[in-house]
């Protein structure tokens, strides 16, 4: 429960940080939205967020939540986080081949996306993984962003952006002093 807390805690910092939303909604990612499911560590975390008052702590999510931007940090442990980050990008890549093959195969239809293909391009576009290259190593001294291991030279390009835009924003030593700042408070609690 430390690390999910911990994650938590990482997590609002660095959406606080990034993109300048104070006290960012977090959520655990559960098996249901009832504070009576899932597993124990799950609830232990859920009452140290609770508890910490640089956490905006919204409670249990389920995977299709992931996508509704409701909440703007969503914490999972590696595992369950990497399986739900694979599968959305795998139906990225279906949704997109299955618009592209509609497109060709009938001729109606290939027409009527004339007509909306701005629309198509903006869909397609939004669901591009490549859009989203570039995890940041949070927690480090130094700005760190790993890009995915098949990443093309336009997700390459997002990756070294975002760098760049972390770096200018000095994101790590924000995020140092506000969680040595808020692990302090925790302390004299």
């Amino acid at each position: 429960s430390d690390h999910l807390y911990q994650f938590g805690l990482m997590g609002s910092v660095y959406v606080e940080a990034m993109h300048q939303i104070q006290l960012p909604k977090v959520a655990l990612l559960n098996i249901g939205t009832e504070s009576n499911k899932g597993h124990d560590y799950l609830h232990q975390a859920a009452q140290k967020m609770e508890r910490c008052s640089s956490i905006h702590f919204v409670g249990f999510v389920e995977g299709h939540h992931l996508f509704k931007g409701d909440v703007q940090v969503i914490v999972s442990d590696g595992f369950v986080g990497n399986v739900a980050l694979k599968a959305a990008e795998g139906m990225s890549h279906l949704r997109i081949q299955q618009i592209h093959n509609a497109s060709h195969s009938n001729k109606f239809l290939k027409l009527m996306l004339k007509f909306l293909n701005y629309d198509i391009n903006y869909v397609t576009e939004s669901m591009n993984p490549e859009r989203f290259n570039g995890a940041s190593f949070i927690g480090l001294k130094k700005t760190v962003v790993k890009s995915h291991g098949d990443a093309g030279v336009y997700a390459f390009k997002q990756a070294i952006e975002k760098t760049i835009f972390e770096y200018q924003r000095n994101v790590s030593l924000v995020m140092k002093q506000k969680i040595e700042s808020t692990l302090e408070q925790m302390n004299h609690i």
